[in-house]
């Protein structure tokens, strides 16, 4: 007798398989290929394996082991009776895939349970969802998209252009500073101005940071303005709340305090802490108040003046910039509530039997649409 060995733990699959294939070429296990009648009535199950024979049925499959009843021709692999009650064969690796991902079985059908998505995935079905609804040409800002406080659609041109507004604005800044008294910016203008300009900046960075006795005005109120509107730069350009913050930082510290104003003084701690810290809070408070009047098309209080103004309030490097380049955020609500198309009315003859009878209807059908 010549017979092949797999293990239990394969064998309910094999056997389905080769019950569903109708043959079976069992190449590599030394079987060679036999009807699929015959497999099945020379199979028996044992405790650990399942044995294949080429005996003829009803044959025995060792000495002193009871023999398999031949049983008619096979339709199923249900009519295998084992000769005794065995335990179920272990989890195969497929099933343990489905289970590991949640798949149920109902009906005879594979059902995937509802999938719970990330706040990040959320976001993202939810932008690509507003996007469709879009014109097709036009790209969307940050503006077009429910407010989020970590979703992102970073506009790097334009914020590099921000960037350059920022620099050139900083200067004009310092000229306006130097144009006012002393009592007003702490500066002993005439001290300053006896070193050369490099040589101040330097000496003031190597000194630095230490506790200034600037106006109150200038570290709690002009500070934390000045760091919002760094904040807004990105802001409305896609960036989330923390790029923001950190655009808001790189820029007060690295531009203003180490760079235009240490010409003149040494970097002051309040201001490395308030301007980005108090800043940045300011200005998603004023993303808020400025997404509310965009949506609204610029108007506050039914004021279209009363809007512009206030939007160059809070979002001033943007609401500059976009003077020359152009505003995306106009007639925002043409966009995302279109106008409903013109009524039409549309007249048709009808002409047809009543109730399938011989009788003919004819008339016209009037539709209006609005």
């Amino acid at each position: 007798m010549r017979r092949g060995m797999i293990p239990k733990s394969v064998a309910a699959a094999l056997v389905v398989a080769l019950a569903s294939a109708g043959a079976c070429p069992l190449h590599g296990m030394g079987l060679p290929q036999v009807d699929i009648d015959h497999l099945l009535a020379a199979a028996r199950i044992s405790n650990d394996s399942i044995y294949f024979t080429r005996e003829e049925p009803g044959a025995l499959m060792d000495q002193g082991e009871l023999p398999m009843p031949l049983p008619s021709p096979l339709d199923s692999i249900e009519a295998i009776q084992a000769p005794e009650e065995l335990p179920l064969p272990e989890a195969s690796a497929a099933t343990e895939t489905i289970e590991a991902i949640g798949m149920t079985e109902a009906g005879g059908e594979i059902q995937l349970p509802p999938v719970s998505l990330s706040p990040l995935m959320e976001e993202k079905e939810l932008a690509r969802m507003h996007e469709s609804l879009l014109p097709g040409s036009y790209r969307p800002n940050i503006y077009d998209y429910p407010y989020s406080r970590t979703f992102r659609c970073e506009n790097w041109h334009r914020l590099w252009q921000n960037t350059a507004v920022l620099f050139g604005g900083g200067f004009v800044a310092l000229g306006v500073l130097e144009l006012l008294p002393d009592d007003a910016t702490a500066w002993n203008k005439a001290e300053i101005h006896k070193k050369p300009i490099f040589q101040r900046w330097w000496t003031n960075v190597k000194k630095g940071p230490v506790w200034d006795h600037d106006n109150p005005i200038f570290n709690y109120v002009l500070h934390p303005y000045g760091g919002a509107a760094y904040y807004m730069s990105a802001r409305s350009q896609g960036f989330n709340v923390l790029g923001s913050f950190l655009y808001s930082a790189a820029i007060s510290t690295c531009f203003w305090e180490y760079g235009i104003e240490a010409f003149m003084e040494i970097p002051s701690i309040q201001d490395l802490f308030v301007t980005p810290v108090v800043g940045s809070i300011v200005g998603e408070c004023f993303y808020r108040v400025k997404r509310h009047i965009v949506e609204n098309d610029y108007t506050l209080a039914g004021s279209y003046f009363l809007g512009r103004a206030v939007c160059f309030i809070l979002d001033p490097v943007n609401e500059v910039a976009d003077l020359f380049r152009g505003n995306p955020n106009l007639h925002w609500s043409r966009r995302h509530n279109p106008k409903p198309s013109d009524p039409e009315l549309t007249v048709m003859p009808m002409l047809g039997p009543v109730n399938g009878g011989p009788e003919q209807l004819w008339g016209i059908s009037l539709s209006y649409n609005f």
